[in-house]
């Protein structure tokens, strides 16, 4: 399994899929010089995709020129092209490789960046199905952090589809919960939160702002910016998840945020609740 969720492409690995040796001998080198290269050019540019994606894309165009017509350059120029934010070009690239091999796109890394490029060419249907098979896999993410943000990723998609993405938004973000603590656990409980609140759960919803407060998390969230954080599928969102962490602090502030919220024309189901939170708020403390 941890084979088959590494960046190294079948042909690299030594006597293919059924083979139990690893290692290649120096016959191997003679026989099949070009794939040797091949391989070794992958390698490096995987190597470099996080630190130098351009040099990463120039290695996966060598690697092409030296064994042609393969998926797995495709595949290592797509997630190039992610980190420049070329989505369109990404997008062409990996639905060539897909073209070239269905399974050259299974290994979770690539999985995310093929979600993330069709989040962002507007392909949601898509990239919620990309979740959809990536999330059972992520276990074989090495960082918990990754692993957090995938889910935040999915449960921010799956709001964005209004109530009837609820359940599953919830059922994300509480395994996203279950996870060790990382940098991203104070935004997974106040989207838990709000979540929550809109699928008319309000007693776990108050669990959760509970938790959030105790751990001062909310402090931590009302000093993050939106643009910093990338697995919002809608920006304005996040006014909504400090509007609700807000209202134990401060009502008046609460109400003002939520208000903003509401100016900002989101979709019927969401403005509904944001007005019922205004409503709900300026009525005197303790008046049912």
């Amino acid at each position: 399994m941890a084979a088959q969720a590494s960046g190294r492409p079948k042909e690299c690995r030594k006597g293919g899929e059924r083979s139990r040796q690893t290692q290649w001998t120096i016959w191997d080198h003679a026989r099949q010089p070009h794939l040797l290269r091949y391989c070794d050019l992958l390698g490096r540019g995987h190597a470099l995709l996080d630190r130098s994606p351009a040099s990463a894309r120039e290695a996966a165009s060598l690697a092409d020129q030296v064994l042609p017509g393969k998926a797995a350059p495709l595949v290592l120029t797509a997630r190039a092209h992610v980190r420049l934010r070329d989505f369109d070009r990404a997008l062409q690239d990996f639905q060539k490789a897909r073209t070239i091999d269905p399974r050259s796109l299974e290994e979770p890394g690539t999985l995310h960046d093929l979600a993330i490029t069709q989040k962002h060419s507007g392909a949601l249907e898509d990239a919620a199905a990309t979740y959809r098979i990536l999330v059972p896999r992520l276990d074989l993410l090495p960082d918990t952090d990754d692993r957090v943000a995938v889910l935040l990723e999915a449960a921010a998609l799956a709001m964005n589809r209004g109530p009837s993405g609820l359940d599953e938004a919830t059922a994300l973000l509480s395994q996203a919960r279950s996870l060790p603590l990382s940098k991203h656990s104070p935004i997974v409980l106040g989207l838990l939160a709000l979540a929550l609140d809109r699928a008319s759960s309000s007693e776990q919803a108050d669990a959760v702002l509970d938790a959030l407060h105790r751990s001062n998390g909310a402090a931590v969230l009302a000093t993050l910016d939106p643009a910093s954080l990338p697995f919002l599928t809608n920006p304005n969102e996040w006014t909504a998840v400090l509007a609700i962490t807000l209202e134990r602090e401060d009502r008046s502030r609460a109400v003002m945020t939520w208000e903003r919220y509401v100016d900002s024309k989101p979709p019927e189901p969401h403005l509904a609740h944001a007005k019922a939170r205004v409503d709900s708020l300026r009525k005197p403390p303790g008046r049912p």
